[in-house]
């Protein structure tokens, strides 16, 4: 018998004891699937961060390609004008961008927004 499985044997019969119960070999059993699973999980979202750190920062830069949804920002922003593209790049990667605070990208969104009420309202 391994030290985890003494540990094991001991925490079930405290268990026992406190609460009466005791996890049967089917439980077990299922306990280790599921760590598998979660294995898989954890391996599948460690490749997913990787492969999303190995972005080129020419052409796609992680702060403008970590959304969930997995649109680039530029995909969304070459449809709207000047200001309201850099307005809404701005607010995509607000705190994602290395050197650069959410604040400071919120204050360059929010400056771009209102050059655009500027110019709508002459």
């Amino acid at each position: 018998m391994t030290h985890y499985d003494e540990m094991y044997e001991q925490q079930a019969q405290q268990n026992e004891n406190r609460l009466g119960w005791r996890v049967d070999e089917t439980t077990l059993e299922a306990l280790e699937v599921d760590d598998k699973l979660y294995e898989k999980e954890w391996e599948t979202y460690v490749e997913s961060t990787y492969q999303q750190s190995r972005h080129d920062a020419v052409n796609h830069p992680n702060h403008y390609c970590n959304h969930p949804s997995g649109i680039e920002c530029i995909q969304i922003t070459e449809h709207m004008n000047f200001c309201l593209g850099n307005a809404m790049k701005y607010l995509w990667r607000s705190g994602l961008k290395e050197g650069s605070s959410a604040l400071e990208d919120l204050r360059k969104a929010q400056w771009y927004l209102n050059h655009e009420i500027q110019r709508l309202e002459k």
